[in-house]
């Protein structure tokens, strides 16, 4: 993905920001503190998850822009993270017993446009999921975020994250990479 808009790397006290508020944030998905996570993304939130394709010219794009395995905004979000408070768990079947998630970030990019109020960031991931018995199953992605310092704080603006597999073994993708 590229922009018109010369970007450059964060100064270091913005990407040892970005990085610790990611750090973060993979703690409260991994303990399953979606309302805490909620309160994180600014009102303008959007969470894709473009379809990947296998194409016989390598020079066209390895995934679909207009078609999306997940597209979420904040609203969406908020009404999907109802499954783990405690009035609705029992009944939300597909989370209960509780998944076992972990999140592994590496490679961390912070860029800039101008201003650092606003940076994206480019991050690998690796997503471990397991749910009862079942052996932990793996996924891996190149994930794509806007953050927006707002009131002092920094809040996800945006996030797109390019799997890297074609075919998955997920058993559903109501995981927030």
């Amino acid at each position: 993905m590229t922009t018109s808009i010369q970007s450059t790397r964060a100064d270091a006290q913005t990407s040892w920001e970005v990085t610790q508020f990611l750090y973060e944030e993979a703690e409260l998905l991994d303990g399953w503190r979606y309302r805490e996570w909620v309160d994180l993304l600014t009102d303008d939130f959007q969470y894709v998850v473009p379809v990947p394709v296998t194409r016989d010219d390598p020079t066209r794009p390895m995934y679909d822009e207009r078609a999306f395995l997940v597209e979420e905004t904040k609203p969406s979000l908020d009404l999907w993270v109802r499954r783990a408070d405690p009035e609705v768990f029992e009944w939300a079947w597909g989370e209960n017993p509780r998944q076992r998630v972990r999140h592994f970030l590496s490679n961390i990019r912070v860029t800039s446009q101008g201003e650092n109020d606003e940076v994206t960031v480019r991050a690998n991931l690796l997503l471990s999921f397991g749910r009862q018995s079942d052996p932990a199953v793996f996924a891996s992605a190149e994930r794509l975020d806007r953050l927006r310092r707002v009131d002092g704080r920094w809040m996800l603006a945006g996030r797109t994250v390019y799997l890297d597999q074609n075919v998955h073994v997920l058993t559903h993708l109501r995981l927030i990479f």
